[in-house]
């Protein structure tokens, strides 16, 4: 007698199917597509009575398929069924469950096969009429037309000056919108510009060229046509001495005011010649701040009143920029010969001790405030020893008693 192995009634010993429900009643060596011993139920009440239901089932069900990993159920289910084959194909779910799913789901000998199907809708993009100062935002759909995890990176091969992505990672079982951002501050004129991204994953490549037509409007200034900051920085850059004059003669300052642009100098002393164009860089953002180091810390000195002292203090940077600073004197004895200070790579800032305006014989201190690159600020000490002038001891005795 043979007892069904779903139902549990007798059947006659020559039978290999029940009598009853028409279940195989041979199960001691399941095969492809034969039932399963015990099924397997998802708790959504899914039954999988085969190895291909099961596969189907789990990419239907993949999310509770992916916890049953997570928690080795799978195991001990194919254990159950007499399939320790099946049970060894089972992979530990770190460091990522569903790519552990997606693997396993792929080894089991099913007819249903687990292969994910990339396409990108739409396959090419052309963006007409964009103006400078307007960031376009475009959504790109990454589709998965077959079944499983489709997986990959996406990549800017060409135009990253001005295209950008909100990610670099796919990663679908349907579909993944990705948004595409046009930003046309990376164009230097009118015309077409070309990009091309690339969808990289475990089903292939597709490559979608992307085409952008620019049209910049730029503002009239000095017989060049400026469409914002850094368009005036980039023309700067090319001719600096013509920059370093609309800085000085305000004109740079007065287009800003036209166009409703805020002065990146605003309430800022202004250096002096090509000093300020690495100031207005440095202000943007667009030139990194360049570490310039003071050869001296203070001063001491001895005068004879009422003498004066030139001293200077030199400011230095490694790097192929010019340095630029901001001197204010802290005592009115203390008198910097320039209170504005430019040069390339290396500037002196000098001063004069005049000791005519101390009280001799006594120690006088003051300091020097500079502002350099960058709005750092150092402060120099100056202390003076004021000597009384000398007298020939003839005229000392000379002088009446007490004086």
């Amino acid at each position: 007698m043979q007892r069904c192995p779903r139902c549990q009634r007798a059947n006659p010993p020559e039978a290999s199917y029940c009598h009853n429900d028409g279940i195989r009643l041979d199960t001691v060596h399941v095969q492809d597509g034969d039932i399963f011993r015990h099924e397997w139920r998802f708790p959504s009440g899914r039954i999988c009575r085969t190895l291909d239901e099961f596969v189907t089932g789990c990419l239907a069900e993949w999310t509770e398929a992916r916890n049953a990993l997570v928690r080795r159920e799978f195991v001990k289910f194919f254990e159950e069924n007499n399939r320790p084959d099946l049970a060894r194909l089972v992979p530990p779910a770190e460091p990522d469950a569903e790519i552990a799913l997606q693997n396993f789901l792929a080894k089991l000998p099913s007819k249903v096969k687990v292969a994910p199907a990339l396409d990108v809708v739409p396959r090419r993009l052309l963006i007409p009429n964009v103006s400078k100062g307007e960031e376009r935002k475009i959504i790109l759909t990454v589709l998965n037309r077959g079944n499983g995890l489709l997986v990959g990176d996406l990549i800017v091969a060409e135009g990253s000056r001005w295209l950008r992505t909100n990610t670099d990672r796919i990663r679908a079982r349907a579909e993944q919108p990705i948004e595409v951002t046009i930003d046309p501050r990376g164009f230097s004129n009118t015309g077409s510009y070309f990009a091309r991204l690339q969808v990289r994953t475990n089903a292939g490549t597709i490559e979608v060229p992307i085409q952008v037509d620019a049209n910049v409007r730029g503002t009239p200034f000095q017989g060049f046509h400026v469409t914002d900051a850094q368009d005036l920085a980039r023309i700067m850059l090319s001719k600096p001495k013509l920059g370093a004059k609309w800085l000085a003669d305000g004109s740079a300052r007065k287009l800003f005011a036209n166009e409703g642009w805020k002065f990146p100098l605003e309430g800022q002393p202004l250096a002096p010649s090509l000093g300020a164009v690495q100031q207005f860089f440095e202000a943007l953002k667009l030139s990194l701040v360049p570490t310039v180091s003071l050869d001296a810390a203070g001063f001491e000195v001895t005068c004879e009143y009422p003498e004066m002292i030139t001293r200077a203090v030199t400011l230095s940077t490694t790097s192929k920029k010019w340095v630029y600073a901001f001197v204010e004197s802290g005592a009115f004895w203390l008198k910097p010969r320039e209170a504005v200070v430019a040069g390339g790579r290396q500037v002196d800032v000098v001063f004069d001790i005049d000791s005519e305006m101390m009280e001799p014989g006594r120690i006088h201190e003051g300091v020097l405030h500079i502002t350099i690159n960058g709005n750092v600020e150092h402060t120099v000490w100056v202390r003076v020893d004021v000597r009384k002038p000398f007298e020939p001891w003839s005229r000392r005795i000379m002088k009446p008693f007490g004086k």
